[in-house]
């Protein structure tokens, strides 16, 4: 944004000179000159300082989007640790969800570890695609969720000898919608 930002200044700098240049009398010249820059140069630094702004709450939005996040991936695991006595169809689904969430957590903590590492180099742009990665964690976690308690609904009344059978196609799909990877790496190119 300030390259920009001093792209056009340059331009009305360059103007400014052509405009001079074009008319015969030099002491309008500097007059020109001044009235089309100093309103530019004065609001550089303004600019300069909100984008600053931005990116602290942006940065500020970013962390608290994260902690959230990890503390519903916890809440929600702790509610999937299932007792012994559970049907191996249970298991497997609970097993899968379990992989699901340390997938997503990982994902989170790899963006939030470079959002930390590179802010002063990091702008808002790719600030705000961080979050936005973050709510697709998010988001992906409450689809299985949702999921899981439709299919969990048919699970219970499924007769037990089909039971099992019926989990290993749940876990299946899941695995197929929301591939059960180690996170990508995050790319530091791209900051």
């Amino acid at each position: 944004m300030l390259k920009k930002m001093f792209k056009a200044y340059l331009y009305l700098v360059s103007a400014g000179v052509r405009e001079s240049k074009r008319r015969s009398s030099q002491s309008t010249d500097g007059m020109l000159i001044s009235s089309m820059c100093s309103p530019l140069i004065w609001t550089l630094p303004i600019w300069g300082r909100d984008e600053d702004i931005a990116k602290e709450k942006l940065l500020k939005d970013i962390r608290l989007q994260f902690l959230k996040l990890n503390a519903y991936i916890e809440d929600q695991r702790a509610s999937f640790q299932l007792g012994t006595k559970e049907a191996d169809a249970f298991k497997l689904c609970s097993s899968t969800i379990t992989q699901q969430f340390l997938v997503s957590k990982q994902k989170a903590e790899a963006l939030y570890s470079v959002v930390q590492l590179r802010p002063p180099f990091t702008n808002n742009f790719k600030l705000r695609k961080f979050a936005i990665d973050l709510r697709v964690q998010e988001e992906r976690m409450c689809a299985i969720i949702e999921s899981y308690s439709v299919f969990r609904v048919t699970l219970t009344a499924t007769v037990s000898q089909n039971q099992l059978e019926a989990a290993q196609q749940w876990v299946g799909e899941i695995n197929t919608l929301y591939p059960p990877i180690a996170a990508d790496p995050v790319d530091e190119k791209l900051l």
